[in-house]
């Protein structure tokens, strides 16, 4: 999203702090260093939209407006869609 040609430290740092920010405090008591895997998306989602700031904020990303990240990041997140399974007919003679 960024078009970065590198990543630098304070990108790496951004996606750290957002990571840690992100584990619930109920998950901390009970000794849990990550946020649920089943928050995988949103955590990857926010932890983008920080490094994108940061990048553009460092001066190695491209200029977009805070208003526009979000919806270039969730424009560019894959997405597991999945065509419909059906088993090829055959005839037999």
């Amino acid at each position: 999203v960024s078009e970065t040609r590198e990543v630098t430290d304070a990108m790496f740092l951004a996606a750290a702090k957002k990571l840690a920010e992100m584990v619930p405090s109920s998950r901390v008591v009970e000794g849990g260093l990550y946020p649920s895997q089943n928050d995988l998306r949103m955590v990857s989602r926010e932890i983008a939209i920080e490094v994108v700031r940061v990048a553009r904020d460092s001066g190695v990303g491209r200029v977009i407006s805070d208003e526009e990240i979000p919806m270039l990041v969730d424009y560019s997140m894959w997405e597991p869609t999945y065509v419909e399974y059906k088993p090829a007919v055959t005839e037999h003679t």
